[in-house]
C-alpha cells in the first residue's frame, strides 16, 4: 500500500469488519444496504460486503459520489437526493426488502431505510454522521420482526482473535479485493483550510500528508 492507503485502512476496515462479520454477520447471497457509501467507513463496507458474497446496495448523495460507489464494487447505487429510496429498494429486492442495513449516518435517512428492511433483517448502528442515531420504534421492530445491533469497533480482548482479523483483512488487501480509496492528498499546512470547509473532501475523503 501507499502511505495514504495504509493510513486510511485500519479504522475504516476494522469498523466494517466489526459490523459485517462480528456483530451483524452478512451471509453470501444476502442483500446489504450501505448508507454513507462514499465515506471512508461506507466505502470499506461496500468492498468488504462484496468480498463476503453479499449483494451490495450503496446509498450516497450526488452524481460524483454514486459514481464513486459504482467504481468500488456496489451492485446497485441509489442517489438519495434525487431518487425515492424506498421505491428503489423495493424494485432492487423484488419487494423482499434488505437483509442488513449498515448505518454510519443515522437520522431521517436511516429511518427511511427501515421501511425497506426484510422480515428477520438487521440494522447495524455504526455512527451518527447526520447528528443523531437512527430513531428506533420497538413496536415496529416487534411487529416486523427485525433487530438493531450496536457496533463499536475495537480490538478483541483475545489477541489471537484480533490477529486473525487482521490476517484476513491483510490477505483481502493483498489480493486487491479491498482497497483504501484515496481522494485528494493535502499537505499538513492545508489542514486549517480543510477544517474551515475550503476544498472540502469529496468521495472517499481526502488524506492529509504530514511532512517530515
Amino acid at each position: 500500500m501507499t502511505d495514504e492507503e495504509a493510513g486510511g485502512f485500519p479504522i475504516a476496515f476494522r469498523t466494517a469488519y466489526a459490523g459485517l462479520v462480528e456483530r451483524a454477520p452478512v451471509e453470501p447471497g444476502q442483500s446489504l444496504l450501505v448508507l454513507g457509501a462514499a465515506g471512508s467507513s461506507g466505502a470499506a463496507a461496500v468492498q468488504l460486503g462484496k468480498a463476503l458474497g453479499a449483494t451490495v446496495i450503496a446509498v450516497a448523495g450526488g452524481r460524483s459520489k454514486t459514481e464513486f460507489c459504482a467504481r468500488h464494487g456496489a451492485d446497485h447505487v441509489i442517489d438519495h437526493r434525487t431518487e425515492d429510496l424506498t421505491a428503489r429498494v423495493t424494485e432492487i429486492t423484488g419487494e423482499r426488502g434488505v437483509d442488513l442495513i449498515y448505518d454510519p449516518v443515522g437520522g431521517e435517512t436511516a429511518a427511511t431505510t427501515l421501511k425497506s428492511i426484510a422480515r428477520g433483517g438487521r440494522i447495524a448502528v455504526i455512527g451518527l454522521a447526520a447528528g443523531t442515531t437512527v430513531p428506533l420504534d420497538s413496536a415496529d421492530m416487534l411487529l416486523r420482526n427485525y433487530s438493531a445491533v450496536g457496533v463499536l469497533a475495537g480490538p478483541d480482548k483475545d489477541p489471537d482473535v484480533e490477529a486473525a482479523v487482521w490476517s484476513r483483512l491483510i490477505r483481502l488487501a493483498a489480493e486487491q479485493t479491498i482497497t483504501t480509496p484515496v481522494g485528494t492528498v493535502h499537505s499538513f499546512i492545508d489542514v486549517p483550510d480543510m477544517i474551515a470547509g475550503q476544498g472540502a473532501p469529496g468521495p472517499g475523503k481526502s488524506v492529509v500528508r504530514v511532512a517530515g
